[in-house]
């Protein structure tokens, strides 16, 4: 049997099917979906996607600058989605023109020039079934980057942390019941870490 995810809607992206393929999620405008394949229903998990709160997709910098695309994972027993959420809202705009389209088009994204605010950035964790959202502990320092994410087992991820200047980074676990990390190591560097 054949399933259609898109519907008309080709702004469909990061579409992974769970471990036991029951489950398709993926996301559209910003926002996490989950495709039931048995009752063919779609339920909306996040809520707030925008401009400038991405949930599971990446701003400019995490592209760029880490070469990650696919910004959530399923749990391994798929019943969780960890995902990033980025608020990019005090990020400045950077405009352009644009010469393909036969008249021209001006672009305009969030793009932060050497020195000025990146975006801010949470991994949460949001239960399909009662689609309750939690953000994990990352610390008191905002100014981060979170280039890593991965599931350790259904209650546990890893996750690496990164300061600002990109040469001090932290290895978390953390506890997807309570919420809370704690830091497993960390490597510094007095330049840079790759």
């Amino acid at each position: 049997k054949l399933h259609s995810l898109i519907l008309d809607d080709p702004m469909v992206s990061n579409a992974k099917i769970s471990a036991d393929g029951s489950k398709v999620g993926f996301v559209r405008d910003n926002d996490i979906y989950v495709y039931d394949v048995k009752s063919s229903k779609t339920s909306q998990l996040t809520k707030d996607g925008s401009g400038d709160i991405l949930n599971g997709v990446f701003d400019w910098v995490y592209e760029e600058e880490f070469s990650i695309w696919d910004g959530w994972q399923w749990s391994p027993d798929g019943k969780n989605i960890a995902f990033w959420k980025f608020d990019q809202s005090r990020v400045p705009q950077f405009s352009w023109m644009d010469y393909m389209p036969l008249n021209g088009a001006i672009k305009t994204i969030r793009y932060p020039k050497a020195g000025q605010a990146n975006s801010l950035v949470k991994i949460a964790v949001v239960d399909i079934k009662t689609k309750n959202i939690k953000s994990l502990d990352l610390g008191k320092n905002e100014d981060i980057y979170i280039p890593r994410m991965n599931w350790v087992d259904n209650k546990t991820i890893a996750i690496q942390r990164l300061n600002r200047l990109q040469n001090k980074l932290d290895f978390l676990i953390a506890d997807v019941n309570s919420a809370k990390s704690r830091i497993l190591f960390s490597e510094t560097d007095p330049a840079w870490i790759n």
